[in-house]
């Protein structure tokens, strides 16, 4: 007798390799900065299905342009990337959307401004869970930046959010497609990031 096994293909996104390499100390641009200002540089990484990073841009208007563009500058020499797998298994364009802190001062920040592509007010968050609570999610995006097939990029992250997230996202998040080198939209796998805060 045979006996046929057919698994389902878990999609993911693209996979930083070298991430503490990206930034080190004597990158930090204090000509660009303020003493005692923190920076947040929101931005989104196209990764080629070969694994290489195709572009860097700042995911929206941050405190500064030429703090994004040197951030983006960095990260095209250092950056390496495990390739985005879709659904049926193979490489796939993969959007990794992040955020680079940049701080120089006299005291360290105790807080550091965060970004999420949907905020949830929420009435109560699991036992356990602090108010603000984010997860990172992992989704896939056709041609038209309509999202689907959502999942955790963490397998620590707490299920219930998970699930609401990824449903909010999937019903209300309108997401950029990514482009090929020839500027065509095509499929994507991205991440992204829900914030929950109760009311």
């Amino acid at each position: 007798m045979l006996i046929i096994l057919v698994l389902a293909t878990q999609f993911g996104a693209p996979i930083p390799t070298n991430k503490s390499s990206w930034v080190r100390p004597d990158d930090m641009p204090l000509e660009l900065m303020s003493e005692d200002t923190v920076y947040n540089v929101p931005i989104r990484l196209t990764i080629a299905p070969d694994g290489k990073l195709q572009s860097c841009a700042g995911e929206m208007l941050s405190q500064s342009t030429k703090l994004t563009d040197h951030t983006c500058k960095l990260l095209r020499q250092r950056a390496r990337f495990r390739p985005a797998i879709n659904s049926a298994g193979l490489p796939s364009y993969g959007v990794y959307r992040t955020s680079m802190r940049w701080w120089f001062g006299t005291f360290a920040p105790r807080e550091w401004p965060t970004f999420s592509d949907l905020e949830l007010t929420v009435s109560t968050l699991p036992p356990k869970i602090k108010s603000p609570a984010t997860v990172r999610l992992i989704f896939n995006v056709d041609e038209v930046g309509r999202s689907s097939s959502c999942t955790t990029e963490s397998s620590e992250s707490e299920p219930v959010l998970v699930g609401l997230g990824c449903r909010e996202l999937v019903k209300s998040y309108k997401a950029i497609p990514a482009r090929s080198l020839q500027g065509k939209p095509v499929p994507s796998v991205q991440t992204g990031t829900v914030t929950f805060k109760k009311s």
